[in-house]
């Protein structure tokens, strides 16, 4: 049959011209599945066209037996209908095997815009290779002996096949190619005019395809992302809150949550941690801010332990009030630092002054020195007397009980509230001797023992600084 070399010419011509179509990629990852897949769509070719025309011998052997069985001479018209037959299977098995080579060579084209890159590739190819394309096919025609409006005919769809193969291999990736080559007129002389318009509309029909595929991937991805932060948002937030429940939650773990969270549980937690309370103090950073107090690099190092979440907010809130003033007035030993220690001891130790509460001995404390420092913001000249009377109203009005209630609470006599008004020094001596005697009796709890030391104490040092006036 004559066109099973021009088919192979034909098809082995549009493979070297859309070679050079294939410059115009630089993907190389797919060059070897596309060169597998080639194989594999010749050798599907192959057994289709095998097929075809077995099934096309079974069938005329079962009509010529059926027709000498019917006693019918044949001859003439039977023959010719045979004859047509095994044709039009012929036909059928090329066919097959054109559209299956024609698919390998787009596979083919493929793989060579895998190994090149470059447009300048495609304009090289088509300019030299369509000629010679061209230049083959008719003199392997020409050997044929074909008639001459036979062979010409023959020439011309061998053309218009090479021409569709080259167009084919250049619309799987680039669209815009075909568009760019066929508006500019360079294929006009291999192409018939009437064309232009499918392929053109083929083109922008491709093109509108990869694009929506390319849209159809991304939407993909954007869901899967969204999937896997859902489930890595999931998991960290059961992380974090666990760790929040701990008192182990520091300032990385916050940082990491503002990505991972949603806005609304990023705020929750937030919240959270800003509650006094929420998360453990680092006894190491306590220690170097108390060692800063007074210093120059003070505000430094209370900022770095917060930063690093080795103290809490309501932490950093307390300490900041003690360096609201950094000069020497307002280091250790000081009126201002001695007042706001008294008043923190006074109510920091919760305890029965409190109920038994020690929420509720954080927050009064909390609001004491607030008060307090802004009174000392107000009265940067105020004596020691004035500090010593501020700390004693402090501590009077955010209490939860007084000391005559706790004197009538507890059955003791007035001589155990040692930081009433007017004691002198020798009545604190005596009111310490008969604490110790009250705890040895068990009349006084270690915790009540303790607080009344403290407040005796501190007496002690307020007579000390009003007797160097």
């Amino acid at each position: 049959m004559t066109w099973v070399p021009i088919a192979a010419a034909a098809v082995s011509a549009a493979g070297s011209l859309i070679s050079g179509v294939g410059q115009y990629s630089a993907s190389k990852a797919q060059t070897k599945t596309d060169r597998q897949n080639a194989r594999l769509a010749e050798e599907q070719g192959e057994s289709e066209a095998a097929l075809i025309r077995e099934k096309a011998r079974r069938l005329s052997g079962q009509n010529r037996a059926a027709i000498g069985a019917s006693g019918v001479d044949i001859s003439g018209s039977f023959l010719d209908a045979l004859a047509d037959s095994d044709i039009n299977a012929e036909l059928d098995a090329q066919t097959a095997l054109w559209n299956r080579k024609a698919e390998a060579s787009n596979y083919r084209a493929r793989a060579a815009q895998s190994r090149a890159s470059g447009l300048g590739g495609v304009v090289a190819k088509k300019s030299t290779e369509l000629p010679w394309a061209r230049s083959e096919l008719e003199l392997l025609i020409d050997r044929q002996g074909l008639p001459a409006s036979k062979a010409a005919e023959l020439k011309r769809q061998s053309q218009l096949k090479l021409t569709d193969a080259y167009l084919g291999g250049l619309m799987i990736d680039h669209p815009e190619l075909v568009e760019q080559s066929i508006a500019s007129g360079s294929l006009d002389e291999y192409m018939d005019p009437a064309d232009r318009p499918a392929w053109l509309a083929k083109a922008k029909s491709r093109a509108d395809s990869l694009l929506q595929t390319q849209l159809a991937l991304a939407d993909r991805a954007d869901r899967l992302a969204g999937q896997e932060l859902r489930k890595r948002g999931d998991a960290a937030a059961k992380d974090l809150w666990g760790k929040f429940a701990d008192g182990i939650l520091d300032r990385d773990d916050i940082d990491s949550a503002r990505d991972i969270l949603d806005p609304g549980e990023y705020r929750a937690l937030v919240t959270a941690v800003a509650q006094p309370g929420a998360a453990r103090d680092n006894p190491q950073a306590i220690a170097a801010v108390e060692d800063t107090v007074g210093a120059p690099d003070f505000l430094a190092t209370l900022n770095g332990a917060l930063e690093r979440g080795e103290i809490t907010t309501d932490t950093y809130r307390s300490y900041r009030m003690i360096g609201r003033k950094l000069e020497a007035g307002n280091a250790p030993g000081t009126p201002y630092a001695t007042t706001y220690g008294t008043i923190k001891d006074s109510l920091g130790s919760g305890g029965f002054l409190f109920g038994g509460n020690p929420e509720a001995a954080r927050q009064s404390t909390s609001k004491a020195l607030l008060e307090f420092d802004l009174w000392a913001r107000e009265n940067p000249g105020a004596s020691i007397a004035q500090f010593d009377e501020i700390g004693r109203k402090m501590v009077d009005r955010y209490r939860a009980f007084t000391w005559d209630s706790l004197t009538a609470a507890t059955g003791l006599p007035a001589l155990y509230t040692g930081t009433r008004d007017g004691l002198s020094g020798p009545r604190i001596d005596q009111a310490e001797a008969t604490a110790l005697q009250a705890f040895d009796t068990g009349t006084y709890s270690r915790e009540q023992l303790v607080f009344e030391l403290k407040k005796l104490n501190d007496w002690r040092e307020i007579l000390k600084r009003k007797a160097g006036q």
